[in-house]
């Protein structure tokens, strides 16, 4: 059996690389590369779904806008 001193002693060496790895990271994503952003321009910023044709669950694509 492990006597509590070593027990302690093993728990803190196996401890500290994960306690030396953590970062600091100031936006989602780490930095500006992996940030969830997009460098498509010229988005449409909103949209219309459309209006349902009559009492059916079809929409028409005419009341539609910014869709595909």
């Amino acid at each position: 059996m492990i006597d509590r001193p070593l027990a302690l002693a093993l728990v803190f060496l196996c401890a500290a690389p994960l306690r030396a790895a953590a970062q600091d990271w100031p936006m989602w994503g780490r930095d500006e590369s992996r940030n969830m952003t997009s460098a498509v321009t010229g988005l449409p910023s909103d949209f219309a779904p459309g209006q349902f044709k009559g009492t059916s669950d079809e929409i028409d694509p005419a009341t539609s806008r910014n869709v595909k």
